[in-house]
């Protein structure tokens, strides 16, 4: 899916019909006064001051809600709600949003309505109040909504069945008689969605999540323990052929699995960095899912919505989240996909080319044709910078702390903060990296305001550190008294030669400062071979070198993609941005220090970037060459 394909789709997904059946619930937040507190009279117990209240529809109402931000045209529900407040306020907040409530039916006995109470102290949730356990479905509101169901199915392009409460609704005579109405309809799609039903509801397609599909064959299981992810396809396969339907099963920031026909396709998820809330998840994920499957009958295409729907919302905290178009459209540009999790963790799993330490992670074609190749440099080529990472963890752990003292476990999570900034961002521009140490300093307010500094001057800091070294290592270069090799990734040099000679265009991209880039280029007596241009960030360019160098080789190629490239590199977002675009991706997951091996860190990144191939150093060269048909 690209940015077009994502336009087109969500004008699609305006034009269609809705129906949900399900439990539908009101989500209450009670904003507890931290700082007032007060002692009854009467009891002498503690009295909980609410300062406020907001409410939202939740479970099948979150779904709704969900889908009508995508702008659906009808969204038709079907249910019960007691005679109550909280029942009132849930019809009440849905007909606010156009969303049709004719078919929620209230049941004046045995019913309340599927209420949580969320009380939040200091924006964290406390002990959950709960409504509807005990609830007990009517035979004449049984009657009406089936009924209900039964004459609007042919005005509906598809129908969701919802199920989280075990009680209530979903009841052994409910669930016959759906389950009937379902194979009298062929013609119409029917997607479930249940906790605790899923083998039922017969002639539907499915969505589990992995803890549910491993839970239909031990019911004992706990769902902390883990299980693998082969064992987790092979349930999958079993479950998708008893039910004789296609069957989701998503994982969570690891994706999901597509089963149809037998096979199975994995669809990446979306690498989220900060605090996150997955309460709706689910929901969110399931409205793209079924929005695209009502207007294109693609799973795959809406399972990648669903993620990137899922990815904003679970972003919202204390609440339960929506997604606008202009916010996925928005967060589609910026989104980075997690591919292959389970292989990048574990490297048991790798399958190599035959007779050599080539790890070849997808199937790439036999028949290329590559034209270009872009290289990054450090890491990739060079090691002249090793080490960057070090110096950049202790200059933003100096300047976030600003000289603060902090607990133990403060500081490991700054420190793991830290980390893992620099990993995804390895490889963009040293000034972006700054303008994320800048967000840091604000967050952990340790810095006064009138002494936060601009992103330039935390350039400044960082790279008269790193440079240190550096000035060192190419003086030494250009006075002749270190030969290349000792800064180079194992046989790189001859292997950029070669290409030169089979007349390969290539390029040198690097977030590294231009100029920087070229002195040590020129220095390591390699800058004749990159013909394409020697690339570096520029503090006039406010944008990403990579994509900027990947853009107009595509533009020149006039095919708007890079089908006949191959991009070299050791960080995530040149592997990321080829991908995105087409091109064949080798990561090079070098150890620095050896120049040669593999770095089993890097190959986690590197495969969960999107690396076709993994390689450590480059002593295989002519296996390399005849793999990408040089």
């Amino acid at each position: 899916m690209d940015a077009i394909s994502l336009k087109q789709l969500l004008y699609k997904i305006e034009k269609i019909k809705v129906g949900i059946i399900g439990d539908f619930c009101l989500d209450c937040y009670w904003e507890l006064d931290s700082e007032n507190s007060a002692t009854s009279v009467e009891t002498f117990k503690k009295i909980h001051q609410i300062k406020y209240q907001r409410v939202s529809p939740g479970g099948a109402g979150n779904l709704a809600n969900n889908l009508k931000r995508l702008n659906v045209e009808t969204i038709q529900t079907f249910g019960v709600i007691g005679n109550d407040s909280f029942g009132r306020e849930l019809k009440h907040v849905l007909t606010a949003e156009n969303i049709q409530t004719n078919h929620l039916f209230t049941q004046e006995k045995n019913w309340s309505t599927n209420t949580y109470i969320k009380p939040l102290l200091l924006n964290e949730e406390q002990e959950r109040f709960d409504f509807g356990e005990f609830n007990i479905l009517s035979s004449d509101i049984e009657e009406k909504i089936l009924n209900g169901i039964t004459d609007s199915l042919k005005s509906l392009d598809l129908f969701i069945i919802n199920q989280q409460f075990k009680n209530g609704l979903h009841s052994n005579s409910f669930r016959e008689k759906l389950s009937k109405i379902i194979l009298e309809n062929p013609d119409v799609p029917f997607l479930v969605d249940s906790r605790d039903f899923p083998s039922e509801y017969q002639g539907s397609i499915r969505k589990l999540n992995d803890y549910e599909v491993m839970f239909q064959f031990n019911n004992k299981l706990k769902p902390e323990i883990k299980f693998s992810f082969d064992d987790l396809k092979e349930k999958s396969l079993i479950l998708a052929s008893k039910y004789n339907k296609p069957l989701i099963v998503t994982r969570g920031s690891k994706g999901c699995l597509i089963i149809e026909d037998e096979n199975i396709i994995q669809i990446p998820g979306l690498q989220i960095q900060g605090k996150t809330d997955t309460v709706g998840a689910g929901d969110s994920f399931l409205s793209g899912l079924s929005a695209t499957y009502a207007c294109e009958k693609d799973l795959s295409l809406g399972a990648q919505l669903g993620n990137l729907i899922a990815s904003i919302t679970i972003k919202k905290l204390n609440q339960i989240g929506t997604a606008s178009p202009n916010e996925i459209k928005l967060n589609f540009e910026k989104s980075i996909l997690n591919y292959q999790p389970d292989l990048a963790e574990s490297i048991d799993r790798a399958v190599y080319l035959k007779n050599s330490n080539i790890e070849i992670v997808e199937p790439i074609p036999q028949n290329l044709n590559i034209t270009h190749a872009i290289f990054d440099h450090d890491g990739t080529i060079s090691t002249i910078r090793h080490g960057w990472e070090e110096v950049m963890q202790i200059v933003m752990y100096e300047l976030i702390t600003n000289g603060q003292n902090l607990i133990e476990t403060e500081k490991l999570s700054l420190e793991t903060e830290i980390d893992s900034f620099i990993e995804i961002t390895t490889g963009i521009r040293t000034l972006e990296q700054m303008d994320g140490l800048k967000d840091l300093i604000i967050k952990y307010k340790n810095v006064p305001n009138d002494q936060i500094k601009d992103r330039f001057e935390y350039k400044k800091i960082y790279l008269t550190e790193l440079m240190k070294s550096v000035k060192i290592k190419v003086k030494n270069l250009e006075d002749g008294n270190d030969k290349p090799e000792l800064y180079a990734i194992k046989d790189v040099i001859p292997f950029l030669n070669t290409l030169h000679e089979k007349g390969i265009t290539s390029f040198l991209a690097s977030g590294t400062d231009e100029v920087e880039v070229k002195k040590e280029a020129k220095a390591m007596k390699y800058a004749n071979v990159f013909n394409g241009g020697i690339y570096g960030a520029r503090d006039s360019f406010d944008g990403d070198i990579k994509s900027f160098v990947m853009n107009n080789i595509s533009k020149d190629m006039g095919q708007g993609n890079l089908k006949n490239t191959v991009v070299f590199g050791d960080g995530p977002v040149e592997i990321r941005e080829g991908r995105k675009r087409g091109a064949i991706t080798i990561g090079v997951a070098s150890d620095e220090i050896k120049k040669e091996g593999i770095d089993a860190k890097k190959r986690q990144r590197l495969i969960k970037a999107g690396a076709h191939i993994i390689i450590g150093d480059y002593l295989e060269a002519d296996k390399l060459i005849d793999l990408l048909n040089l």
